[in-house]
């Protein structure tokens, strides 16, 4: 039996690439897709691709640094599907031609990285949980964030 069988994931910037390879891998184990990208064509894309492969999946165009747009992804996906189950933060920018060393960046350009790159995490799993835990989900209200353990090192400190 599919993992994901009945559940609603979001899957931000899941047009191209890692996020797209994602959905495919969610809609694999069962689950809905909400594809969200900011480029509209590349949404649009991704949603037929993975209904041609017999997933179901819904586009939304969403600029993840964008509040009014979070909320109304959620409220879209409430819409469509009337729940939500995962949250895949995937969208991230290199701006190409314009990113390069931070000490060459101009400041729009590190303000529109930094909006992507770093406002979408916080704005999406905070619109989010609302979603989950107004639906009465008791053992999912709380968001489980993975983070990478340290590595050990040889054993011996430096600065000591």
């Amino acid at each position: 039996m599919p993992r994901l069988k009945n559940k609603v994931a979001i899957i931000t910037g899941s047009g191209p690439g890692i996020g797209l390879a994602a959905a495919q891998s969610f809609v694999d184990e069962g689950a809905t897709v909400i594809i969200t990208e900011i480029n509209e064509e590349l949404g649009r894309s991704a949603e037929a691709q993975l209904r041609a492969a017999g997933g179901e999946a819904a586009f939304v165009r969403t600029d993840c640094a964008c509040s009014a747009d979070v909320q109304a992804l959620i409220a879209r996906t409430e819409t469509l599907y009337g729940h939500l189950h995962v949250l895949y933060n995937n969208a991230s920018v290199y701006l190409d031609r314009v990113d390069g060393p931070v000490t060459e960046l101009a400041e729009e350009t590190w303000a529109k990285i930094l909006a992507i790159n770093l406002n979408s995490v916080f704005l999406i799993p905070g619109v989010g949980r609302i979603v989950v835990s107004e639906r009465g989900h008791p053992r999912r209200r709380r968001w489980h964030y993975h983070q990478r353990r340290p590595v050990p090192s040889s054993g011996r400190r430096t600065g000591e």
